[in-house]
Formats: structure tokens, C-alpha cells, sequence
């Protein structure tokens, strides 16, 4: 039997929840679904573009919530409060433009000082912010922009109080102005300061904007991030407290007379800032300690081809813009080169382990976003997991899809969460990811948005453990048709229930209202087809119903997108992959009626089985494919339609 033979193809319409843009094959393995199932619960929606969640130390009932606009919120006791702890939108608009969703500059770190809570510190009710602000005439910031370039903005720590009056609003008169940084560039800000376990303020600056680390505020030779003289490209360590509130500390008084200088720190040298704790980094963005280990974990945002999961490193040269990665860089085409861990010498590359290396390339998303280290109680099997994500899939003409990761510290792996509640088990409408937050209890929130600043599309997802399946209801699925959205539904006993409505709602949270459609029965299986779903929109369905001994019933919400068909050409991710023993699911979809021609070739571009060759109907397919035969390694899926050539890697293993 050839090999072409032992393929068993078998083609079925299948409903699928959203369209996935089909990546080009990049340097890396793919990202793959793992073994850890989430719920994501809405805590908090319609928000204005947040990006940060953290609580004050100690309190496990409070988040506080940035929105790049410019305000902070608070979510307590799991309800979102109303009136913002601090409006800083006057600040930081100019120089954001809200209305721009690609818009880096903002309201972007907060950060509580570990004395927050205790009326002997002198960080008592105190708190720091991190944010873009316009250069007031005739002032400079800190550290003005290198090369004498203009300074179109500044990016400031600001200190702010708690109100003794109210512990949820901030005290709007309180403002000390830390430490700032000239800009130029609109991008690569970084976002983050938080504390460490040493007691000192960490924030970390991306390297002043622009490509390859060039531009009229980049230092030559080797750009910012390589060069110690600015403060651009590094992590920065500090004590931010007023020096007249500490006088016995041994560290120096900063040139300003904000701030204090760790003497720990390794650059004191002429014509280095003092403040670097590490540097070589491009644009990073969202980093965390973990505060069971003291390992500090930080997000480097990539250019155009890796992103990477770094552990930082007192004095530590982390490579940009030398590498990409453990990728060499050239900065002046702005391409990677030849993968080269361990060189040169010096660099301290992405973290790995046995089994792989924490960086991926961009078919697997454009930004990185990073989280936090889970040390929370409500996932066991998350505990020590690194959870992050990335921004987008797609990223023009506007950024959309984005993703949830974790990645294990110790062996090197990377792999997606499922989210079954969603369709195609992704977060729906096009959401992005902008950011994490960590509670006092160590839970962690996925902080998503599809709608600029100024919209209201932001949404704080509190993770949690797969619901279990309702014992009452043995079947409960939405699958959209052309003609609309089919729910199926099956009781285990129907005698249980007074009343049970299939109910549609806008989101996970409703508002609901009752489907009138009639169910039509077969075989115990309950059917409506909701033809009244918006094409092109998210739908949530759930099933509200009293039981006969007077107690409530709620199963779901499921969701869907529901449409008449496929919007363009997909090839989605296969599942499994890697594929043990050449055993995955193909699914594909087609916006028009065409010939179809779905193959799988090997590394060398030979056809090694055909999977679909014909005219096929708009809408979207599943092939299951068996070929048991297969050598372990690498193949390709490749669609042919219309003159669309899609491609997706498959790894075989044994």
C-alpha cells in the first residue's frame, strides 16, 4: 500500500464560531492548544482600552484597573465601581489620541508601594503611576531624548496618595512627579513599574521608537538599548520615595531630588545612568515578579519576527537590537538571521529548557503581552505557569484576534489555553489582548479590548476552572447555518422542570431575551433555528428554567458567531499538531463556490496525499486526516482556491 493509500479523508460540513487569517510557516514551531481548559468570567465590560490590573498588598477584595484613557477603576468584591479612584485624562490627552486603537502612549503602570498598608512606612496610602504627559514650556524631563532630537512628549512616575477620607479615591492634589524621559517616537514606551521584593521601584522603558532601534534619538553605534548613556532600552531600578523621608538609606540622592539611586545597582560609571538594573531590551512592555521564587519575568516585544519571554538579570545584556530573539538581528534591513543561542558571547537569550525555547514567531500573533506568574488556588494544574498572551493575529487593517498563552518556566513550553465557551474555543469579536492583572489571592485577569481609548469595548476577564457540564442537560450547543443559528438541547429527565427558556443575550452577561422560535423534538433532542441572530456578530444562548421543587436552573452561556458562510479564505490551525501518528483535523473555509484543492505535501513540497480536489459550495469544512503510514517530521497542509495558496505546518510524531 502506497502511502497516498493508508489516507482516510472524510469531509463534513462543519459550523464553525469565527474565521482564522491563515499564517505564513515562520522560523518556529507553531503554538498549539494545551492540556488546561479555563472559564473566563466577566468581571468588569465596558471599559475604555485597559491595560493593567493589580491590587494593593494584602487586599485580596480590591483590583484596581488602569484605562489608557487615563482613568483608574476598581472592581470590588467582583462588581466594577463607578466613579473612578483618579481621572489623570487631562494628563495624558494630549499627547494620546484616544481614537487611535494603535495609539502606545497613555495612562499605562500603577504600582502600590509594599508599605501601602502600614501606617509605620513611609510608603503608607502611597501609590506611583506611569504615564505619557506633554512637556510643560520651559521645563525639561530627567532624561531628555538622546541626540538633542525633539521631544514630542515625556513618559513620567508619578506619586500620588490614597484619600484618608476614602480608601477607593485617590487623592487628586498629591501628585510628585518622579522621574521622566523625553520621546520622540510615539512607540515603544514599555508600561510597567511594580516593586520588588528588595523594596525598589522596577520600570522598564522600551528603546525610543521607530524600527531597527534608528532614528534622530537613537545613539550610534549599536542604538539605544546597547548603550548605557541612555536610559532608553532598560530596566530601570530605583527608590522612588521623597530622600527627605528615608535620611539614613546609604543610596545617593538622585540629580533631581526625587528619587534614590540603589548603590547595588552596576552602572555608576562616567557618563552611565545609575539607575539601570538591565538592559537590551526593545519594547518591554508587561513584565512581573513572582514573588514565590523572586524571579523577575519580563515580555520583550518583538519587531517583526520574535517575540520573547525573558528572566531578567542584575547587569544583564539581553541582546537587542544584536538579536531577535536567539535570532541575529540586522539592523539595517531589519531581518533576522541564522537562530544562534548562546552567541555571541555576553547575551543573555529568551528562557529555555528541555523542551523548547519561550519565544515564537509572528504566525503565532505580533506583540506579546505579558502576565503574571499564577500562584492563585482556583486552577491547580496553572500553579507556576506563566500566563501571557499576544495582542493580535491581525494586524492591519485593524489589530484583532488576539490570544491566551502559558508557558512552563522549567522545560521551555508555550502552548494556548482552550476556552470552550467561545467560538472556535478563541475570545470572540475580535478582541485584543492589552494587558494582565493579579489580584491579592493570586488569581489573574485577562484585560481585553476591541475598541480605541475613547470606546467603551474593554472588557476584564477573571480566569477560572472549566465549568463542569450541568448533570441536567446531557446536550446544549449552538452552531451557526446559513439560514441561521441552530441550538440543540437534551435533558436528562424533562419532568425535572415547571418552565425552561432558550434565551439570547449580546454577551456573556445579557441582557437576555427569550427566543420565540418554537422547539422542534426528535429523539429526546430539542432544535430551534434562531434566524433572528445578527451575521457577522457573537451571540450567547442560554437555557433559564425553574425546577418542580422550586429551585432555579441556568446552563450555559455557550456562544456563537453567527453567519451565513465563510468571509474569506481560511485555513485554521490544526488540531493536534503535533500529530501522533499522522492523525488531525483540517478545517478550511471558502467564501465562494470554487474548486478546492486540499493537500499534504512534505518539507521537500511532494504531494503525499490529497484530501479534497473539486468544486465546493461557500462555507466551511472539516477533514479528518489519517495516515497512519507517515514517517515522524515535517509536513505541510496547503489549500489551493481561486487562486488563494494558504498553508499550515504539521508535525508528525511517533
Amino acid at each position: 500500500m502506497t502511502r497516498k493509500d493508508a489516507v482516510v479523508v472524510g469531509v463534513i460540513a462543519l459550523a464553525l464560531a469565527s474565521q482564522a487569517s491563515a499564517q505564513q510557516v515562520g522560523p518556529l514551531p507553531d503554538i498549539h492548544k494545551g492540556s488546561i481548559t479555563v472559564h473566563l468570567t466577566a468581571v468588569a465590560t465596558g471599559l475604555g482600552a485597559p491595560d493593567y490590573g493589580i491590587s494593593p498588598p494584602g487586599d485580596p477584595n480590591r483590583l484596581f484597573v488602569i484605562e489608557q484613557k487615563g482613568t483608574l477603576r476598581v472592581i470590588q468584591g467582583g462588581l466594577l465601581l463607578p466613579v473612578p479612584a483618579l481621572d489623570i485624562s487631562a494628563r495624558v490627552t494630549p499627547p494620546l489620541n484616544p481614537a487611535n486603537a494603535n495609539d502606545e502612549r497613555g495612562f499605562l503602570g500603577l504600582a502600590f508601594h509594599p508599605g501601602f498598608n502600614d501606617p509605620g512606612s513611609v510608603g503608607y496610602r502611597t501609590l506611583y503611576t506611569y504615564n505619557s504627559e506633554v512637556i510643560p514650556v520651559g521645563t525639561l524631563p530627567t532624561y531628555v531624548a538622546p541626540n538633542g532630537a525633539v521631544q514630542n512628549y515625556k513618559n513620567v512616575v508619578n506619586e500620588w496618595k490614597i484619600s484618608a477620607a476614602d480608601p477607593n479615591v485617590v487623592d487628586p492634589a498629591s501628585r510628585r512627579e518622579i522621574i521622566s524621559f523625553g520621546k520622540t517616537a510615539s512607540n515603544h514606551n514599555g508600561g510597567t513599574i511594580t516593586f520588588g521584593p528588595d523594596g525598589y521601584a522596577y520600570l522598564a522603558l522600551g528603546d525610543g521608537g521607530n524600527a531597527n532601534d534608528v532614528g534622530a534619538s537613537h545613539i550610534e553605534p549599536g542604538g539605544n538599548a546597547q548603550n548605557l548613556s541612555t536610559p532608553l532600552g532598560k530596566m530601570l531600578r530605583f527608590d522612588p520615595i521623597n530622600p527627605l523621608l528615608n535620611p539614613g538609606s546609604p543610596d545617593p540622592v538622585s540629580g533631581n531630588g526625587q528619587y534614590r539611586v540603589p548603590t547595588t545597582n552596576p552602572f555608576h560609571g562616567a557618563g552611565q545612568v545609575p539607575e539601570i538594573y538591565d538592559y537590551g531590551h526593545r519594547n518591554p512592555y508587561r513584565f512581573a515578579f513572582d514573588f514565590t521564587t523572586g524571579d523577575l519575568i519580563l515580555a520583550d516585544v518583538g519587531q517583526n519576527n520574535i517575540e520573547e519571554i525573558d528572566r531578567e538579570v542584575l547587569g544583564g545584556n539581553f541582546g537587542w537590537a544584536v538579536k531577535e530573539g536567539d535570532f541575529l538581528f540586522d539592523r539595517a534591513t531589519g531581518n533576522i538571521g541564522a537562530r544562534s543561542p548562546g552567541a555571541p558571547a555576553g547575551l543573555i537569550d529568551p528562557i529555555s529548557g528541555p523542551l523548547g525555547t519561550l519565544e515564537y514567531d509572528h504566525s503565532d500573533g505580533i506583540s506579546i503581552t505579558g502576565g503574571f506568574v499564577y500562584r492563585g488556588s482556583a486552577i491547580p494544574e496553572l500553579y507556576g505557569k506563566y500566563v501571557f498572551g499576544d495582542l493580535a493575529l491581525r494586524g492591519t487593517p485593524t489589530r484583532a484576534d488576539g490570544r491566551l498563552f502559558y508557558a512552563d518556566l522549567t522545560d521551555g513550553t508555550i502552548f494556548e489555553f482552550h476556552l470552550p465557551q467561545f467560538p472556535l474555543d478563541s475570545l470572540p469579536n475580535g478582541l485584543t489582548v492589552h494587558g494582565f492583572g493579579q489580584d491579592g489571592a493570586g488569581e489573574i485577569y485577562a484585560i481585553v479590548t476591541n475598541t480605541p481609548a475613547n470606546g467603551a469595548g474593554g472588557i476584564v476577564y477573571k480566569f477560572g476552572p472549566e465549568l463542569p457540564t450541568p448533570t441536567l442537560v446531557e446536550l446544549f450547543r449552538a452552531v451557526p447555518t446559513a439560514q441561521g443559528v441552530r441550538i440543540e438541547w437534551r435533558l436528562s429527565d424533562p419532568s425535572v422542570f415547571s418552565s425552561l427558556d432558550l434565551e439570547r443575550g449580546a454577551s456573556a452577561t445579557g441582557e437576555w431575551s427569550r427566543v420565540a422560535q418554537p422547539a422542534q423534538v426528535e429523539g429526546g433532542t430539542r432544535t430551534v433555528l434562531d434566524t433572528e441572530a445578527g451575521t457577522g456578530t457573537a451571540v450567547w444562548y442560554r437555557l433559564n428554567g425553574v425546577r418542580r421543587d422550586g429551585g432555579s436552573f441556568v446552563a450555559g452561556p455557550i456562544s456563537v458567531l453567527a453567519q451565513g458562510g465563510a468571509a474569506a479564505f481560511a485555513l485554521m490551525p490544526l488540531a493536534p499538531n503535533p500529530s501522533p501518528g499522522g492523525r488531525s483535523l483540517v478545517q478550511f473555509a471558502i467564501p465562494t463556490s470554487t474548486h478546492v484543492r486540499l493537500s499534504l505535501t512534505d518539507i521537500q513540497g511532494r504531494a503525499v496525499a490529497v484530501l479534497s480536489d473539486g468544486v465546493r459550495e461557500a462555507g466551511q469544512y472539516t477533514a479528518a486526516l489519517e495516515a497512519s503510514d507517515l514517517r515522524a517530521g515535517m509536513y505541510f497542509v496547503r489549500l489551493q482556491a481561486n487562486g488563494v495558496n494558504l498553508s499550515r505546518r504539521l508535525v508528525v510524531v511517533k
